[in-house]
């Protein structure tokens, strides 16, 4: 019994040329050079998959876990995070995600992710949704991330929002933000700013070195400042966090006096000017039996046991590493 073939390569550094990979690599991606042999080398050390079409039909995939992805998404880390896919056809493109989910579920990863959007590089959303993908969230300029669960249940991957407090976060003038992944993207940048300053304007490249930066430079930089100051949207923002509604008494304190609160999303507010308030406050039932003590001058209940009556407080949850600025 002859074995069957399987409908695509696994790509290696011994195997480069004889697969004849460059040239469908250019060919694909309309490159005007081919891709630079050692760069590719260095990825492959770094843990890149390559898996490409069988000749003669055209196609690759690339892709590796979510701990070695340059795309900053938060939470993939039992994932695989799929790089680059480039394909004729859409079955040509169902074959190399199915050689990708292989490799994921032999590997014991719990989702395999794709970005998607309009850029000629990104796979389109709808070809995703038709291999039985579905999307995790969207972020600017119409990515959006779209993954299958392979072993679950996991909590499920986002990807970066609040860009202009990221943008604010790099400072005055121009900055090129650059990952050390691509030397020819870094020297276009270095380049660029290179250029702007000669001619007057300050400018400088922001170089993220590794992926490992690249997710902690987002959580670090960008969640801080996303929570401090960009709360403009309330339905973004619980997109990000459960404002949680728990209609019994729970045991809490005013410090020193112990008290009976009622968790309750009406607690939560945003202000105008770009921020999120978390109040606390009297039950609306006991604020009426707490009036009744006034008399038109004072009110006789001011200075009564604080346990005495239900008081309505803020459960903030969220699945993000998360903190607030005071």
């Amino acid at each position: 019994m002859r074995r069957k073939l399987s409908t695509t390569l696994t790509i290696s550094p011994p195997n480069l040329e004889r697969t004849g990979y460059f040239a469908v690599e250019q060919a694909l991606t309309g490159r005007a050079v081919p891709i630079d042999r050692d760069w590719l080398i260095s990825r492959f050390h770094d843990g890149l998959q390559v898996r490409m079409l069988r000749p003669p039909a055209r196609g690759l995939i690339e892709f590796s876990s979510g701990l070695a992805s340059w795309h900053p998404i938060e939470g993939a880390e039992r994932c695989v995070v799929v790089q680059r896919l480039h394909s004729g056809n859409a079955e040509g493109a169902a074959l190399l995600i199915e050689a990708a989910e292989d490799w994921a579920r032999y590997f014991g990863f719990s989702a395999l992710l794709v970005l998607t959007g309009p850029h000629p590089r990104l796979p389109d959303p709808q070809d995703m949704a038709a291999l039985e993908y579905r999307p995790f969230g969207d972020t600017a300029d119409e990515i959006g991330l779209m993954g299958k669960i392979l072993h679950g249940p996991i909590l499920l991957p986002s990807l970066p929002q609040g860009w202009g407090a990221r943008a604010r976060a790099l400072g005055p003038g121009l900055v090129v933000q650059c990952s050390a992944r691509c030397p020819r993207s870094l020297a276009f940048a270095q380049e660029v700013t290179g250029r702007a300053r000669q001619a007057g304007h300050p400018a400088r490249v922001d170089l993220i070195a590794t992926p490992k930066a690249a997710r902690e430079k987002y959580a670090k930089e960008g969640m801080s400042l996303i929570l401090s100051d960009e709360f403009f949207d309330l339905a973004r923002t619980k997109s990000m966090f459960v404002f949680e509604d728990i209609p019994y008494g729970v045991p809490g304190n005013t410090g020193d006096v112990n008290i009976v609160s009622v968790y309750a999303s009406d607690t939560v507010s945003l202000l105008p000017e770009g921020g999120m308030r978390l109040a606390c406050f009297m039950a609306p039932e006991d604020e009426k039996l707490f009036m009744k003590g006034w008399n038109g001058t004072y009110n006789s209940n001011y200075g009564s046991d604080v346990s005495k009556w239900t008081w309505h407080a803020p459960k903030v949850t969220s699945r993000l590493n998360a903190r607030f600025q005071y």
